[in-house]
C-alpha cells in the first residue's frame, strides 16, 4: 500500500555505477535495475511524484559522471517518463543546490519511498538529508545497491538506528500499508 502524500525519489541511477572502468563499478545492477523499474510503475499507479537525481561532476573532463557524458545518464533499464522531474546535483546531497526540497513542498509530500545506487554514498546522503528536513522515509533496501554487503547491511542498520526511517522490500511497499 502506496503512503498517501509520497513520492518516490531515486538517487544515482545512473550508467557510471556499470561502467567496468570507473571507480564506482558496482556490477551486478540488473537485478536493482528491474526492481526499480517496478517501483517507478507503483509511484505512477498510484500518482506520486517521481523525482531522480543524479551526480555529475564539474566538468566534461572528470573521471567520474562527467557532465554531458553517457557514464552520467540515468541507466537505460530506468523509465524516465513524461511529468518526472530530473535532478542533477555536484555533491551526494541531493537536497543541496537544487531545488527537490521546493518540489516536493508544492506538491504536498510528506514521505519518501528511497532507493538507489549507492546506498552507502548518495542514497546515504539522501535520506540524512530528507530526515533532517521532517521528511518520513521508506527506504526500499532491495531497489539499493552497495559495493560490498557489509557495507549495505551496515548503511541500513545505521539509518534504522539513527535516522528512524522504515526499511521495506519492493513487495512490502506494494503489499503492506504504511
Amino acid at each position: 500500500m502506496w503512503a498517501p502524500n509520497s513520492a518516490l525519489l531515486l538517487v544515482d541511477f545512473q550508467n557510471e555505477w556499470k561502467d567496468q572502468s570507473s571507480v564506482y563499478y558496482l556490477g551486478r545492477t540488473s537485478i536493482v535495475e528491474k526492481k526499480a523499474k517496478t517501483l517507478v510503475h507503483e509511484a505512477i499507479k498510484n500518482q506520486s511524484p517521481i523525482a531522480y537525481t543524479k551526480k555529475y561532476g564539474d566538468n566534461e573532463e572528470e573521471d567520474v559522471f562527467p557532465k554531458n557524458n553517457m557514464r552520467s545518464e540515468i541507466i537505460d533499464e530506468i523509465p524516465v517518463e513524461e511529468g518526472i522531474e530530473i535532478f542533477g546535483r555536484k555533491g551526494w546531497d541531493p537536497f543541496i543546490e537544487t531545488y527537490i526540497d521546493d518540489f516536493f513542498i508544492d506538491m504536498n509530500v510528506e514521505h519518501l519511498y528511497i532507493a538507489g545506487l549507492a546506498i552507502n554514498a548518495g542514497v546515504r546522503e539522501c535520506v540524512e538529508s530528507a530526515y533532517n528536513r521532517g521528511y518520513s522515509i521508506t527506504l526500499v533496501k532491495d531497489c539499493c545497491l552497495a559495493e560490498t554487503s557489509e557495507e549495505f547491511q551496515f548503511t541500513v542498520e545505521d539509518l534504522q538506528k539513527y535516522r528512524f526511517i522504515t526499511v521495506k522490500t519492493l513487495k512490502q511497499v506494494i503489499e503492506q500499508p504504511l
